[in-house]
């Protein structure tokens, strides 16, 4: 059995203000989703999302709350518009997952 990784995601914001909230776990996805979620994870540095969101919120833009546990530790990060492709392939990712999945 392969070790437990959840993900959640919330995205608040936007013109509409509209809120988001998608969470996978690797227990409950298919083997070659769950490689590549936690691929995906793999790439993202939560630290330095954290000290890039220090900045002033901006109207009618996204904020992002993801959260990322694991069997050792629950790490969590706040932040703006994607900073980087890695964090827009997760946040890709996550939200067209959960799409497909009903």
């Amino acid at each position: 059995m392969s070790a437990p990784l959840r993900v959640e995601l919330v995205r608040s914001g936007g013109f509409a203000n509209l809120r988001v909230r998608r969470a996978l776990d690797v227990r409950e996805l298919p083997p070659a989703e769950a490689e590549q979620l936690r691929r995906l994870v793999d790439r993202v540095d939560l630290d330095s999302l954290n000290a890039d969101a220090q900045g002033p919120a901006i109207a009618d833009r996204f904020q992002y709350d993801l959260t990322v546990a694991s069997a050792e530790e629950t790490r969590q990060a706040t932040f703006g518009e994607a900073p980087s492709l890695e964090v827009r392939a997760l946040i890709e990712y996550l939200l067209d997952a959960r799409g497909k999945r009903g």
